[in-house]
């Protein structure tokens, strides 16, 4: 039969427990929320970078090339040495109908000097925005082929370390007694949903099924694939696909991703609050009756 004494040794243990797991939460939480905000980081650095080529031409796909020197067309008249086109018409030298004299006509049979040829006039320079004048086209293509991996795979890592810290919340809750194990079930689901959204399933398919693996989008993307979308253009069929990838989707991720951390931050503040009452008064030791 256990005494007073090992009660109160038991109530006092399990205040610890419960202490200790109450600290361990504030520590998964914090690291939750860091997990959450670079996964954030990661997705909104390649939506950034997208609408930055999309709407911004910072690669500058989509400016008017400039037309390169065209042969004279057909019909072209040589006089004097400059080169006329049917549509220009010269306006007849001095003395021109009168008959030459014998030192004119040799002086005419000389060679004419160098050819002057009448080209039209370049197209006017395009004008660039603030976003291309910013970087070169070049430097903005480094960036890009340098930023979009790393952040795909920052975000890929930060999502399983995500699932993680929701397991160990779990055993933390169960260990410690705690009254959010439902909401902590919640936030691992949530959790799991991000991860696999993220996950690059595309990678996983063999070329061998018709190269499939290229047409399922992953949640991050390349710089190719950012490339081959602006420069494609078209109708609106093809621009809502473009807006459904590049946009639609991460946005689906990020806000998985959102309702992990606050899934996972709602257990820890209900938890928390058991921290601000004071624990149960201890039962008091009985002093054993002395006989008279």
């Amino acid at each position: 039969m256990a005494t007073v004494s090992d009660r109160t040794r038991d109530v006092g243990e399990f205040e610890s427990t419960q202490a200790a797991c109450l600290k361990a939460m504030g520590i998964l939480a914090s690291g939750r929320a860091w997990l959450v905000f670079l996964i954030s980081l990661a997705i909104l650095a390649q939506v950034g970078l997208f609408a930055a080529a999309n709407w911004g031409d910072v690669l500058q796909l989509r400016l008017a090339q400039p037309s390169t020197a065209t042969a004279a067309p057909t019909g072209t008249v040589v006089a004097g040495g400059i080169v006329v086109t049917d549509a220009i018409a010269l306006p007849p030298a001095a003395g021109a109908g009168e008959p030459l004299a014998p030192g004119d006509a040799a002086a005419a049979s000389q060679p004419a000097g160098p050819d002057v040829v009448i080209a039209e006039p370049a197209p006017p320079e395009p004008q660039l925005n603030v976003l291309q004048t910013f970087w070169p086209a070049a430097k903005w293509e480094q960036v890009m082929k340098l930023v979009l991996p790393v952040a795909g795979f920052v975000g890929l890592v930060c999502a399983g370390v995500l699932i993680l810290l929701t397991i160990v919340g779990i055993q933390v809750n169960v260990v410690g007694r705690l009254p959010a194990i439902a909401t902590m079930i919640s936030a691992f689901y949530w959790s799991v949903i991000a991860a696999a959204l993220l996950f690059p399933w595309g990678s996983l398919i063999n070329e061998s099924l018709g190269q499939m693996g290229d047409r399922i989008p992953w949640m991050f993307f390349s710089y190719r694939e950012i490339a081959r979308a602006v420069a494609a253009g078209g109708d609106e069929a093809v621009q809502a696909l473009i807006w459904l990838r590049f946009l639609a989707w991460p946005v689906v991720g990020l806000l998985a991703a959102w309702m992990a951390g606050g899934r996972f931050g709602k257990a820890y503040w209900h938890v928390a609050g058991l921290a601000e009452f004071e624990p149960a008064p201890r039962p008091r030791r009985r002093e054993p009756v002395r006989e008279m």
